[in-house]
């Protein structure tokens, strides 16, 4: 493997698309996704921690991780270093196209997700592909269906958009905000 390859190895190893979240933030989401759906299922919170009740009492609004195709983002990755090593591509160029994948990757994740959650009667409200995270609000049941999606990873309390999108905003970021039916889908 010559020099430049070795630094396309250093400069993106093989991990997926989405390793923005490291792995101590990968587990604080998977913790709090199991958490917050045991203590959901269970019932738990009293009627003074629910907000206002409004006439969409049988909605709910939640937060979905997303799931890029980390595997289509791996094939690709191994032909660029093998491009790479061949010497039709220089390192720089195959970390830009790099680069340039996983933004395809997970703007497809995301709207493989947005397009299942719509087709389950959901409305999604907010978009972040860089941090692979979407906001949603449909009827319950509904949601927690969705989770059966390849492109779903894990469902979360809405407050954690927010939170993950913040955490996030240090990269590139890639945030859509729907808005409302009128104003179109904001991008």
């Amino acid at each position: 493997m010559d020099g430049a390859a070795v630094g396309l190895h250093k400069r993106y190893p093989a991990q997926s698309p989405n390793a923005r979240m490291d792995e101590h933030g990968r587990r604080r989401f998977l913790k709090t996704a199991s958490v917050g759906m045991t203590a959901a299922i269970a019932g738990c919170g009293s009627a003074e921690d629910a907000p206002a009740q409004s006439s969409t009492a049988d909605q709910a609004t939640v937060t979905f991780g997303i799931e890029p195709d980390t595997e289509a983002f791996q094939e690709r990755r191994q032909e660029l270093v093998e491009e790479v090593e061949a010497g039709n591509v220089t390192q720089s160029e195959a970390a830009s196209q790099l680069s340039e994948l996983e933004e395809e990757v997970l703007a497809e994740a995301a709207t493989e997700a947005r397009e299942h959650l719509e087709s389950g009667g959901a409305e999604v409200e907010a978009v972040d592909e860089a941090a692979g995270v979407l906001r949603a609000n449909g009827d319950p049941a509904a949601l927690v269906e969705t989770l059966t999606h390849e492109r779903i990873a894990a469902m979360l309390e809405a407050g954690a958009y927010d939170e993950l999108t913040e955490s996030a905003a240090s990269g590139a970021g890639n945030t859509t905000d729907t808005g409302d039916v009128e104003g179109g889908t904001g991008e």
